[in-house]
């Protein structure tokens, strides 16, 4: 399933012309977010999937990204969670436990830029276990109800998957 991602440059078709139901909404919420127009719409690469299912992490604890919101220049922002945000991964075979994505999330054909992904925290029983990224750093999307971030690396392999509690994408940012 290709999926494609509302960026920086102006899509020069509209909606109607091949771009999938969900393009608005993801277009919309990057406007939200960045506090200006999409210029671009990219496309995964086709092996790129949201699976069925994931392994449970933990409760997650935070993200950290970098992103140019608001036009102001690059800035690095973490974002703690407050209850029932969990973090998943993707099943890499062998794991026991496992939680279904929810329908609305494996649905979605369009996914919105929201910045890198430095890294997340996340709860093991007690331990706090950090996820950090290197160069080139993974990028941080969101599916276009803003509901559940994912984190993708070189537009092909989904590396992680945090959603659950209140958690939203406004225009200040990611909220809960």
């Amino acid at each position: 399933m290709r999926k494609n991602r509302a960026t920086s440059r102006a899509p020069t078709r509209k909606a109607s012309e091949g771009y999938p139901r969900d393009m608005g909404r993801a277009i919309h919420r990057y406007g939200v977010f960045q506090d200006r127009d999409a210029r671009e719409i990219g496309v995964f690469h086709r092996s790129l999937q949201i699976p069925e299912a994931v392994v449970p992490l933990g409760p997650a604890v935070n993200v950290l990204y970098r992103s140019d919101k608001w036009n102001d220049g690059t800035h690095n922002y973490i974002h703690e969670f407050s209850n029932g945000v969990r973090a998943y991964k993707p099943i890499e075979g062998g794991e026991g436990r496992i939680k279904a994505v929810p329908r609305t999330f494996r649905s979605a054909k369009t996914l919105t830029l929201l910045g890198k992904c430095l890294g997340f925290t996340y709860l093991e029983g007690d331990d706090k276990i950090e996820s950090h990224t290197k160069r080139p750093y993974p990028e941080l999307y969101c599916v276009p109800s803003g509901r559940c971030l994912l984190v993708i690396h070189g537009k092909r392999k989904l590396l992680g998957m945090l959603w659950g509690g209140k958690m939203r994408i406004e225009a200040r940012g990611i909220v809960d």
